[in-house]
């Protein structure tokens, strides 16, 4: 297992985990709709937004994420 920051190459895969959540599940067109987009959260990781992702084998399992007020 490891716990590493999130990098921008690292967003549709946090977007496969977020769509098989099972608690407050969200389609992709859904998050979509509400401007959450694989492009939105790339521009937010250039500014106040941090990640964090486990990885199992190679393969993204968790993650967390929060933004600093500006």
């Amino acid at each position: 297992m490891l716990i590493r920051e999130v990098v921008e190459d690292d967003v549709p895969a946090l977007f496969e985990v977020r769509v098989r959540t099972d608690e407050y599940r969200l389609t992709h067109e859904e998050l979509t709709a509400l401007g959450i987009t694989e492009e939105s959260v790339r521009n937010r990781l250039k500014g106040s937004l941090k990640g964090w992702l486990c990885e199992v084998d190679g393969q993204v399992v968790g993650f967390a994420m929060g933004s600093q007020p500006s």
